[in-house]
């Protein structure tokens, strides 16, 4: 009955060796490699680069509002602005849940459950150390724990964003077309553009009229001619800013109305990346918390029947 005993501990012991050299090997070649992790990499890279793209979008977008006569759509510049300065949270945290991938799977598989696995051994060897065997299953259920965290998360993340995502591409759809809307009302760089556009042809015009003038001094219809030229085309240039500037304050109702339901569209699409970047992994590492202290409250060693 000993020996059998102990062929029993020694089997057990073995087979525990074998799983502490498993887990070493997989969280060495398998669980901290990145292209293991490559479709969940994919996916954070992905949401990464939109929250660059709304963080972009979100400074084009005030800066243009904030162009608009009299003020009367600056609060709305302003709010999207600090939504912009937020989704730094967001990629702060994408890029979190990028380098923990890795992390976290080498330091299940080669610390936490090869310490949980040894002292596995020593409960078996030395079974007056009864607290060793709660202890085993602590180290190792929490290895498991924390490497299925992260994972766990991007995939419901992703459950729920792939409902969601069209709401991310529509704002940034939206500032694209403020951006049309205002280069075709003449706001904001066509203005400057125009500018300089008629300031270099003016320059040129100069230029020429000089050589025309030092070419023909003695010829004045010339001269005459070319300074009508050129008033004329400051005319018709005053006439074409008095157009854009008229159309530009018939339209400013409905552009400030334009630039609130953008400023909502931010907000949302931030709640949206917050959820799922942020609130979803936590809650996650809670639940996963939660049903590891409720599995390692129970009695895996519980006295047997009619003890006394």
């Amino acid at each position: 009955m000993k020996e059998r005993s102990i062929v029993r501990k020694v089997i057990i012991v073995l087979l525990l060796m074998a799983a502490l050299a498993a887990s070493v090997f997989y969280g060495k070649n398998t669980a901290g490699d990145n292209q293991y992790h490559n479709r969940r990499i994919s996916y954070l890279e992905e949401k990464r680069d939109n929250a660059k793209d709304l963080i972009a979008a979100a400074s084009s977008a005030a800066f243009m509002i904030s162009l608009l006569p009299e003020d009367t759509a600056t609060p709305n510049a302003n709010q999207i602005a600090d939504i912009g300065k937020d989704f730094l949270i967001i990629l702060s945290a994408l890029t979190a849940e990028q380098y923990l991938l890795a992390i976290t799977g080498r330091a299940a598989f080669i610390f936490l459950i090869p310490i949980g696995l040894v002292i596995g051994m020593i409960s078996v060897l030395v079974r007056r150390l009864r607290w060793t065997r709660r202890l085993t299953y602590v180290f190792i259920l929490f290895g498991i724990v924390l490497y299925a965290a992260i994972p766990l998360s991007i995939l419901i993340a992703g459950t729920i964003d792939d409902a969601y995502q069209d709401t991310v591409e529509a704002t940034i759809q939206a500032t694209q077309n403020l951006e049309m809307e205002y280069h075709l009302a003449g706001i904001g760089l066509d203005e400057t553009e125009g500018f300089t556009e008629l300031q270099t042809e003016q320059e040129k015009e100069s230029e020429e009229e000089k050589s025309l003038f030092s070419s023909l001094k003695d010829t004045v219809f010339g001269a005459g001619e070319a300074v009508s030229e050129t008033v004329g085309t400051a005319v018709q240039d005053t006439q074409d800013f008095i157009t854009g500037a008229k159309a530009t304050i018939e339209n400013l109702p409905a552009m400030v109305e334009e630039t609130r339901e953008l400023a909502r569209q931010y907000m949302e699409a931030f709640v949206i990346m917050l959820v799922t970047t942020c609130v979803i992994p936590i809650l996650t590492i809670l639940a996963l918390a939660f049903l590891l202290h409720l599995i390692c409250g129970l009695d895996f060693d519980p006295e047997p029947v009619g003890h006394s």
